[in-house]
């Protein structure tokens, strides 16, 4: 994949996390059994991504903890039963930014060297605690 210019970080999100959740959620079902064109219907995406997922051909680019994948194939038993994507992957979304793993690709993809930034997740440490940034009239 080639190297996208990150400036939100949704945009790290849409080009390495999701893609690299759903291959998490791929080999996980595929270590249960399921059927590359059932795991295809469970993420919502072809059965040749699912396929390129499987063979390292696609989203390889960011590693997940343990504890991520761990709750990967927890959810992932999860999907079999709800079919319901949307809802296990927001989960995992959501341990992931606390987990601060945006921050960590954003860092090792664009070589920022400010390593401290906080940017994304600390917007109102950052403005001093200034939450009200926009005056309603």
């Amino acid at each position: 994949m080639a190297l996208h210019k990150l400036v939100f970080p949704q945009e790290v999100e849409v080009h390495y996390i999701i893609p690299g959740m759903r291959r998490e959620f791929a080999i996980a079902m595929k270590g249960m059994n399921i059927e590359q064109k059932k795991i295809a219907k469970y993420l919502v995406v072809s059965e040749a991504a699912v396929s390129q997922y499987l063979s390292d051909k696609r989203a390889t680019e960011v590693q997940f903890s343990d504890a991520v994948k761990a709750l990967i194939a927890s959810a992932a038993e999860r999907l079999i039963k709800t079919n319901n994507f949307m809802e296990e992957g927001s989960k995992i979304l959501n341990y992931i930014k606390q987990e601060k793993t945006t921050c960590k690709i954003c860092v090792n993809f664009t070589h920022e060297k400010d390593k401290s930034c906080k940017m994304c997740f600390n917007l109102p440490e950052l403005i001093g605690n200034k939450i009200n940034l926009i005056q309603l009239k």
